[in-house]
């Protein structure tokens, strides 16, 4: 992964973990880059070894979320944060989405949490509303079918649970976080979706300079 990637991921998902533990869920680091140090460090020096280890344990999701509160507890979840300049990348075949076929096909149901770069606009999309957070961070919902198929099953209410190919990924099957991880409509100033979609929005116009 190349410098920029990295930081750009890197970015992304302390900003997701932040959001998360910032309205008291727990969220537990699952990735290799935590999880398992020396594996991770096998991936620069030795990259042959590294390529050879188990597919599924290079492919950990990032996070597994759980609510401790007996009310209305969310489900724990397996979390994926992914960044990318423009929303046309999550759409596109390539490495990103075997790594999410990996997952839904190893650990079941993943929430994979997509920052954008540049804003989304749609048909329709307003000028005034282009900046919107919603338009630059959404919860999607990755699930291995009863057909052994990898599927995007839609949080839109249009299309609430309708299932879509991966090649087929559109911003507007999956919701603001907050209609996802309920607990963010609580959220202080300090800790809104709009600073950090600022932050992520940041780091991607330092490298467009």
């Amino acid at each position: 992964m190349d410098f920029e990637s990295s930081v750009k991921g890197n970015v992304a998902e302390a900003l997701t973990a932040a959001l998360l533990r910032g309205v008291d869920y727990r969220v537990i680091p699952l990735g290799v880059e935590h999880s398992v140090q020396e594996l991770r460090a096998l991936s620069e020096s030795h990259p042959d070894a590294y390529q050879g280890a188990p597919e599924a344990l290079r492919k950990l999701p990032d996070f597994l979320v759980l609510d401790l509160q007996p009310a209305d507890a969310l489900a724990p979840q397996f979390v994926e944060v992914k960044y990318r300049s423009h929303v046309d990348f999550f759409s596109r075949p390539g490495a990103l989405h075997r790594g999410l076929s990996i997952q839904a096909s190893t650990w079941g149901e993943i929430i994979l949490v997509a920052f954008l770069g540049q804003p989304y606009v749609g048909a329709g999309n307003r000028d005034e509303l282009r900046d919107a957070p919603t338009n630059s961070c959404r919860a999607f919902k990755i699930v291995l079918n009863g057909d052994g198929q990898v599927r995007i099953r839609s949080l839109a209410l249009q299309t609430l649970g309708r299932e879509f190919p991966l090649a087929e990924f559109d911003w507007l099957q999956g919701v603001p976080l907050q209609s996802y991880f309920s607990k963010l409509q609580n959220a202080t100033t300090d800790q809104t979706i709009a600073k950090a979609v600022r932050i992520a929005r940041s780091v991607h116009d330092a490298f467009s300079e």
